[in-house]
């Protein structure tokens, strides 16, 4: 696990994809991005 999360807890986890299915059919690809809130102990 990367160092800079060391002695924090993931309070929530936010995913969601950069387009829309149609889109990602026509592209080829649909990347996920994913945000999450962290809090320190």
């Amino acid at each position: 696990m990367c160092s800079l999360l060391k002695d924090k807890e993931i309070e929530k986890i936010y995913f969601y994809y950069t387009t829309c299915p149609k889109c990602a059919k026509l592209y080829g690809k649909n990347y996920t991005v994913i945000f999450a809130k962290i809090l320190e102990k």
